[in-house]
């Protein structure tokens, strides 16, 4: 596992480590916590249990650690699971036209941990690997209502390149396309 600590301004560490399927767990509690916490007012009560159901069964979450392509990183605040990010190679949309490109999935910091720097260590993570490896740039589909996610995606210099809707069962989600090219 790749393990980078950084200190923050509070001289509270943040770890940020690379995993693999060992985190499934782990990962689910996270994602379904922090997926309630920000989203849940936006789904009726059995729509978002479903939802949930489907996209963090820890299950689900170690199929996906097991791809090459799918890239897992955990936060850690003091030694506390704070958050994780996902990122996918390869992973393409219509508005986004670059030969190599990288999705950010996911990228989740609990609320409790909200604050502290630890989405900003996330974010600058993915965009060193995208700076290391062949991505020529990194996408992200973030949902349009989410001005606080917006503003933080527009502070690292994405740019609004596109919309995209997802339909879950009775909710339907516009997201902003959001692109930023590499450094080159």
């Amino acid at each position: 596992m790749d393990r980078l600590k950084t200190e923050n301004q509070c001289d509270n560490e943040i770890e940020i480590v690379h995993v693999g399927e060992e985190c499934a767990e782990l990962l689910a509690e996270i994602g379904a916590a922090t997926f309630r916490e920000t989203f849940g007012e936006l789904f009726q009560p059995d729509t978002l249990a479903k939802y949930v159901e489907a996209t963090f069964a820890p299950g689900k979450l170690a199929v996906s650690l097991q791809k090459p392509h799918n890239h897992f990183y955990v936060a850690y605040w003091d030694g506390k699971p704070a958050g994780y990010m996902k990122l996918k190679d390869g992973s393409g949309h219509e508005s986004v036209d670059t030969p190599h490109p990288m999705q950010l999935q996911k990228i989740y910091v609990q609320a409790d941990f909200q604050r502290h720097g630890i989405g900003r260590e996330l974010m600058n993570v993915c965009l060193a690997r995208m700076e290391q490896a062949v991505p020529s740039a990194v996408w992200l589909a973030v949902l349009e209502s989410n001005a606080k996610a917006v503003h933080f995606y527009e502070s690292f210099s994405f740019e609004t390149v596109g919309l995209t809707e997802y339909r879950f069962e009775d909710a339907l989600f516009r997201y902003f396309v959001m692109r930023r090219e590499a450094d080159v």
